[in-house]
């Protein structure tokens, strides 16, 4: 960014830049640092495959565990990086998806999709959209509800491609 920059900075300008923003970056740091952190705990402690045995346990239907598993994700995505959600219950959720009758590689396909595009969006603890304001300057309530709106839309897309209702070309 500073190469394609149009404005040339000297080195004590630079540092001078960098000191301002550390406050702002060092939170969102140490909170992504943390939520990897637990995402092993998770992992090393199988949390995931018992999550799983648990919502099994339940025999849901599909089309109930469509509206469900991203509305999990969802909420998790406000603590959990979706790359963080992936580690923990990737597995977890194909599994319970392809138990209830589901297409697994449908339900592969769509990790990406239920775990990342809402993490960090969510709010009331959207890292990313706090990240995003800081750099843009942006007005919290207007932000907020973008983010609502994309959260809204993102989840009703995805509960439409695990249904069936909206297909993915080649599955």
């Amino acid at each position: 960014a500073l190469l394609v920059s149009k404005e040339k900075k000297s080195p004590k300008k630079l540092v001078e830049l960098l000191s301002k923003s550390v406050s702002g970056i060092v939170p969102v740091g140490a909170t992504i640092f943390f939520a990897y952190c637990i995402s092993n705990l998770f992992s090393a402690t199988n949390i995931g495959a018992v999550i799983g045995e648990y919502i099994q346990s339940f025999n849901l239907p599909l089309v109930v565990l469509a509206f469900v598993i991203p509305l999990i994700t969802c909420v998790l995505g406000m603590v959990l990086p979706g790359t963080a959600q992936t580690k923990i219950f990737g597995g977890t959720i194909i599994s319970v998806f392809a138990a209830a009758g589901g297409n697994p590689l449908l339900a592969a396909a769509m990790l990406p999709v239920i775990t990342g595009a809402m993490e960090g969006m969510t709010p009331p603890l959207a890292l990313c959209m706090y990240a995003a304001m800081g750099i843009a300057g942006s007005d919290m309530k207007k932000t907020t509800s973008n983010c609502m709106i994309w959260v809204i839309l993102h989840y009703a897309l995805t509960v439409l491609c695990l249904l069936g209702i909206l297909p993915i070309m080649g599955l």
